[in-house]
């Protein structure tokens, strides 16, 4: 993969992300997004990070974000400690699809494009997960 295809990958997900909280189209939703934050303020459960965190063996979004930046790829994090690499990419091909149905269900995405994304999910992820970016040095 070359860093045309990371800044593809790096754009899908911040766009996964970003967009449903500042579409103009979904303010409707915003109210109810902001009472169910509130609501869950004091529900102290694992995050999708805290899972990625888990499976990978690695103490904190720190110790990923510096691993990452020193050019190892998620797969090769895992192996060096002792986690499934395989349980990695599984959880982030369930956490974009999580969001994409998200998204379909919402009404943000066609089911045209839906179906597409959904099927593309599983090889962009295994791709991003076995490649290393040489990004500092």
């Amino acid at each position: 993969m070359n860093i045309k295809h990371f800044v593809i990958v790096g754009t899908i997900a911040c766009v996964i992300t970003v967009v449903p909280g500042t579409s103009s189209h979904l303010s409707k939703y915003q109210g109810h997004a902001a009472h169910a934050k509130l609501t869950d303020c004091g529900k102290a459960g694992p995050t999708e990070e805290d899972a990625l965190l888990a499976t990978l063996g690695l103490p904190t979004e720190h110790a990923l974000y510096d691993a990452l930046l020193e050019g190892r790829s998620l797969t090769e994090l895992a192996a060096n400690r002792e986690a499934d690499p395989e349980a990695v990419i599984r959880l982030q091909t369930e956490q974009l699809q999580r969001q994409l149905t998200e998204r379909f269900v919402r009404g943000q995405l066609s089911r045209t494009a839906y179906l597409a994304q959904m099927k593309e999910v599983p090889d962009l992820i295994r791709t991003s997960a076995e490649q290393s970016y040489r990004i500092l040095g």
